[in-house]
Formats: structure tokens, sequence, C-alpha cells
């Protein structure tokens, strides 16, 4: 499997790509909130002056939306197929990132969170859509490759987060 790892060919590795990349996607939106949960918690303007129960709390709810969505996601493997199913749970993620944009206070801030961990549920729609095209003696090489490159995402988050974060800052402080 690892020879062919960089190679492009169709299904098969389109395939996986696809998956990992977008389980990556996924887990960097999740993570991202408590890479910057500093800023977060500072007071208005500068930030949303959550108190650390509040972020907790959201990051919690999120990590059950994603247990529950997680639960349904096989089903719907079952009926609409895993690619459907995982451009649907990409798809759940958006309109949570773009609230998280503009979240100006509390309530804001945990429905973002609450859809941004429903689309973490591409774990599963990961691993079945590879599943389905990898041959069963390669299938455990490719899904634990896949499923752990997409996982990565998270580590991404908390080193790009803060520093994307700073930048954003310093670029708003040389505006003013």
């Amino acid at each position: 499997f690892f020879p062919i790892l960089w190679t492009f060919k169709k299904p098969h590795m389109h395939t996986f790509w696809a998956a990992t990349f977008g389980f990556f996607c996924t887990f960097f939106s999740c993570f991202a909130p408590g890479a910057i949960g500093s800023y977060i918690g500072r007071p208005a303007p500068d930030g949303l002056g959550l108190d650390k129960f509040e972020k907790s709390t959201a990051g919690n709810l999120a990590v059950t939306g994603t247990i529950l969505m997680r639960v349904v996601s096989g089903s719907l493997c079952d009926v609409w197929g895993a690619r459907k199913t995982f451009g649907e749970h990409l798809m759940l993620g958006v309109p949570g990132m773009v609230l998280m944009m503009f979240a100006q206070n509390y309530a804001m801030f945990l429905i973002a969170r609450m859809l941004i961990g429903l689309s973490l549920a591409t774990f599963v729609t990961c691993q079945v859509w590879c599943s389905q095209f990898f041959d069963r003696s390669v299938v455990g090489t490719a899904n634990a490759t896949a499923g752990g490159w997409g996982n990565v995402g998270g580590g991404f988050t908390l080193l790009l987060m803060p520093q994307i974060m700073k930048g954003i800052l310093n670029s708003a402080d040389d505006v003013n």
C-alpha cells in the first residue's frame, strides 16, 4: 500500500485522498476554537468574553453531537452511500464555521460549536468509503492511514491557529 500512497490513480487513490483530506478539514475546523480559546475568552471587543465553563460546555456539546451523528452515520452510509454522506457531513460544518466567524455571544458560539462537531462524524464515512475501495489485504492499512492523517488535522490546528490568529490581530492593529 505505501508505495502506491503517493499516486493519484483512479478511483482508489482519488477516494483515499478525498476521504483523508475531508476528514483532516473537519478535525481542523473542530479543534480551531479550542486552539484560540485564550482569544475567545478575552472581553469584548477583542473576544467573546466567555469563561472556562462556557468554553468547556460548548466543547462538550460539540463532542456529544459528534457521538450522536456517528451513530446515525453508518445507517446513512447504507442508504445514501459513503460519498454522499461524507459530503453531507462536510456541509453540516460549513454553517457552523460561518457562524463562528460572526459569533457575538455565547449562544452563537455554542450553536457554531455544535454544528461543527456534527461534521466530525466524517470519521465513519471516511472509514466506510475507504473500505469500499480497497482489497481486504490492504484495507486495514488504508483505513488506518486515512484516519490517522485525518486526525493529524487536530494537531495542525493547535500549531497553526494561534499563529493565524496573531497574524489577523497584527494586521488589524496595523490598519488602526
